[in-house]
């Protein structure tokens, strides 16, 4: 997004990573990677097209459902921040994937969910 190309380029790649929280989400969510992948997700999420927004909603919610990494406050924080700043402005078609992220959230990081 930032060297110029639009989220749109990245689906394929999105979806790989969705791929690979689903198949093998502890040892993806224990990578170096993660830091980076989460903060490209947070930004993903501002895109209003569900062939971006689908996998990127599937892999933060696998994130927040995982009992390998302890995520820290601070990134759930952001990444609960940016869901309710753009969910309304997703597609219809995003309504499960939302409900099942704002779950996860409700479900693992409840204390967060209600300080943001």
């Amino acid at each position: 997004a930032q060297s110029g190309k639009s989220a749109e380029d990245l689906i394929p790649f999105l979806d790989l990573v969705s791929g690979l929280a689903t198949s093998v989400g502890d040892e993806l969510f224990q990578s170096q990677q993660m830091a980076a992948l989460t903060q490209l997700s947070v930004l993903a999420l501002g895109s209003q097209q569900q062939d971006v927004l689908k996998p990127v909603v599937l892999f933060l919610q696998k994130l927040l459902m995982t009992r390998v990494v302890a995520l820290s406050e601070q990134d759930v924080s952001a990444i609960c921040q940016a869901i309710l700043l753009n969910f309304h402005a997703w597609p219809r078609s995003m309504n499960a994937n939302s409900f099942k992220v704002f779950s996860a959230l409700a479900e693992r990081h409840e204390k967060v969910l209600l300080a943001v």
